[in-house]
């Protein structure tokens, strides 16, 4: 039977192989890649104690190192439904990511919101981004994102938003030496249609 230190051992290099396995995911690498990153992650530090202990590494004498990286991939694998691929954008409030789902292989934008805004705002006013996510995931128009979940760690919460490939509206303006009255037009007439529907919404 494993004594408790063994038990925070094991505990400890499973940890470790998830952020490893995590990270490597977000690379794009494949799954046996995020398996031997996972397995260094967890075991790294540990091993160069070992050497300078002139000591035989635990992973080398006992393969349990190896199936909790193993547990640690599927882990990953079954629980993990998003692989970060890129920044889309960040400012003061938040982060916007680029991801793929795994399972349906397609793409989503994930704001990632610090918790400590959502305490007090610059105005001293309490902000509640759960309640901003279920009042936005109700919203059903073609201009305006889909909301279709809400998670949260120690130090974030993450709003799993649709992805609409293409460029925003200031970085198009950027790259135009001149922009028709036609297409300004239409560009107005498409912001005062999202306007009017959610002007036409009831708050609850």
């Amino acid at each position: 039977m494993p004594t408790f230190v063994q038990i925070l051992d094991f505990i400890g290099t499973f940890a470790f192989a998830i952020s490893g396995i995590r990270l490597a995911s977000a690379k794009r690498f494949d799954w046996f890649g995020a398996y031997v990153v996972g397995f260094v992650t967890a075991i790294g530090g540990g091993t160069i104690r070992d050497l300078l202990l002139d000591v035989t590494p635990g992973w080398m004498t006992d393969p349990i190192y190896l199936i909790c990286t193993g547990v640690a991939l599927l882990w990953v694998i079954l629980f993990g439904k998003y692989r970060v691929l890129s920044v889309l954008g960040s400012g003061s409030s938040s982060t916007v990511y680029l991801a793929e789902h795994l399972k349906l292989k397609i793409f989503r934008a994930i704001k990632r919101i610090p918790k400590c805004l959502t305490e007090k705002s610059s105005l001293s006013q309490e902000v509640d981004f759960p309640q901003e996510a279920d009042l936005l995931k109700n919203l059903n128009h073609p201009g305006i994102p889909l909301i279709y979940d809400i998670d949260e760690d120690d130090d974030y919460i993450y709003m799993i938003e649709e992805f609409i490939q293409g460029e925003s509206l200031d970085t198009y303006v950027l790259h135009q030496r001149d922009i028709s009255q036609e297409l300004i037009i239409k560009i107005g007439i498409q912001l005062c249609d999202i306007l009017d529907y959610l002007h036409h919404l009831s708050p609850y």
